[in-house]
């Protein structure tokens, strides 16, 4: 078995049970902060040690006790700093571990490269320090919520022996409990040199970390979605959020009410359901849709559910948003790619050219569809937001219309009654549902958020679930126009997909923000 060691020679210590500078330390709050950019053997990391600076100020800031190593070498860290770091923890505890340097994944784990690491001699990573270890350790002591933030997903043209690749591993969840692991890019793939500046990925989160009343989850997943949409989508941190406790670091601080000042105006900050606003990026008509509780999945009475349907459980969406009108357009879609030097869809089997503007753009892969969000001021909806819009505030609902030919509702495979169409239809073409909402149905199967599980419903939680932290193939809901109406005319219905596709859509979300209050026409 490999033998898991490395070092620290020159390290910066903040003493555990004192307050300090830069804020108070509180009980159970734990970070190790190792930052290598003098490397003897590989290219030097200008940004590292300021890296190391910003986080270790962050942390302070919400009252973690920070130990800081700089440049540690192999063989130390298994002999003084990580026993005394270990020996901190407390069952319960919060421990963050920072790192900013070369990693490399080998063996299905993650090794972070000491300052002396040499890639030319034989078993190299035996001076490498295991990534595995160090949970397990942590694990050991019954530590509470883990966080692994990497800023390590940097070239490394060296070959070494039994290395995968540069750039950290996927990280195995199996015993992993409460973890949360945030890398600066996705495992596998690996950034260019950022210079002395640091990187945007460690500085997003350095500015992060202090948000009030914002839970450890959410602030990573916005971290990811503001690098992402700064970068214009060529850096997206990967972000594993392994927590099902609503873990807030900085509590919000509720002031005293000011005293009302005198109405002259009243102004409704939503309009009436159902009324649109139109996006000034991309010209789609966008509506509200209020927060709410529902039943997700297989209707007990449907006899078609499929198991990963199952079971039905109810979810609160805690949150209202806005929900694109019908799914976006060819036109729209054009709009996207000029004004960010894109390439445009591939056209369709049946329109190559895209000339049929007004039908729901296909050939669109799940990043191509959170990019195309992103631009517009959103994201791609979670899958519960989804069939919650879908469901239009009707429980128990196993069609779109639970009466009559529901044929007249959506376009399936097929032709009758109002379906007269072969392949795709122009958006709107069908009665719209409760939320004014067209297509949620049937023309093209829609991207969502989510990764894709079969079992993720057994375990979803009640509020505002996002589903599985990692996966293989993501979520697409509502079928198509090829899809068999008497088995996929169901707003249960889901279905996994790996790639773009002819008959793969999507619609956006816009969260109730102040920018998309910028971005949306119309709505007050």
């Amino acid at each position: 078995m490999l033998r898991l060691a490395s070092s620290l020679a020159v390290c910066a210590w903040a003493c555990f049970g004192q307050a300090p500078a830069g804020g108070t330390a509180l009980p159970g709050r734990h970070a190790l902060v190792l930052a290598n950019s003098s490397y003897d053997q590989l290219p030097k990391i200008a940004g590292a040690s300021g890296e190391a600076t910003l986080m270790v100020e962050a942390l302070r800031g919400v009252g973690f006790d920070v130990m800081r190593a700089d440049d540690f070498r192999y063989p130390g860290i298994a002999e003084s700093t990580e026993p005394e770091f270990i020996a901190r923890v407390r069952e319960g505890d919060i421990c963050l571990i920072y790192f900013s340097g070369y990693s490399v994944q080998a063996f299905g784990d993650t090794y972070l490269l000491p300052a002396n690491f040499d890639p030319k001699i034989p078993d190299a990573l035996q001076r490498g320090y295991s990534l595995t270890r160090l949970l397990q350790l942590l694990s050991g002591k019954k530590a509470g919520v883990k966080v692994v933030v990497l800023e390590a997903s940097r070239q490394l043209d060296a070959p070494i022996e039994n290395v995968t690749s540069a750039g950290p591993a996927s990280p195995d969840l199996t015993d992993a409990g409460q973890a949360l692991f945030a890398y600066a890019a996705p495992p596998g793939s690996t950034l260019p040199p950022d210079g002395e500046k640091p990187g945007a990925f460690t500085a997003e989160v350095a500015r992060s970390l202090g948000r009030p009343g914002q839970s450890l989850g959410e602030t990573f997943l916005q971290v990811q979605r503001n690098v992402a949409k700064a970068s214009g989508q060529n850096q997206i941190p990967h972000v594993i959020p392994n927590i099902t406790t609503e873990l807030i670091l900085k509590p919000e601080v509720k002031l005293p009410p000011k005293p009302e000042a005198p109405v002259t105006e009243k102004k409704e900050p939503k309009l009436p359901l159902g009324l649109p606003a139109v996006n000034s990026r991309d010209r789609e008509e966008y509506v509200w849709i209020p927060a709410g509780r529902f039943l997700m999945g297989c209707v007990p009475k449907d006899t078609l559910c499929e198991d990963h349907e199952k079971p039905q459980h109810p979810v609160t969406i805690s949150k209202g948003f806005w929900m694109g009108r019908n799914e976006v357009q060819a036109l729209s879609y054009r709009r996207y790619a000029q004004a960010n030097n894109a390439k445009m869809a591939s056209g369709a089997l049946w329109d190559t050219k895209w000339r049929q503007e007004n039908r729901p753009v296909v050939n669109v892969s799940w990043e191509q569809a959170s990019s195309y969000c992103a631009w517009v001021g959103g994201r791609l909806p979670t899958e519960a937001e989804w069939e919650f819009a879908a469901r239009g505030n009707l429980q128990n609902q196993v069609s779109p219309t639970n009466a009559g030919d529901p044929r007249d509702k959506a376009n399936f495979d097929g032709k009758s009654a109002n379906d007269m169409f072969e392949f795709t239809a122009p958006v709107r073409s069908f009665d719209p549902n409760p939320f004014k909402l067209f297509d949620m149905s049937g023309n093209v199967w829609e991207w969502v958020q989510d990764w894709y599980g079969a079992d993720y419903y057994a375990q979803s939680p009640p509020k505002d679930p996002t589903g599985p932290a990692s996966g293989k193939d993501h979520v697409a809901r509502g079928g198509s126009f090829n899809s068999d109406p008497k088995v996929h005319l169901r707003l249960s219905i889901r279905k996994q997909f790996g790639k773009a596709a002819n008959n793969v859509g999507f619609r956006c979300l816009l969260e109730d923000t102040p920018e998309t209050e910028s971005v949306l026409r119309g709505f007050r």
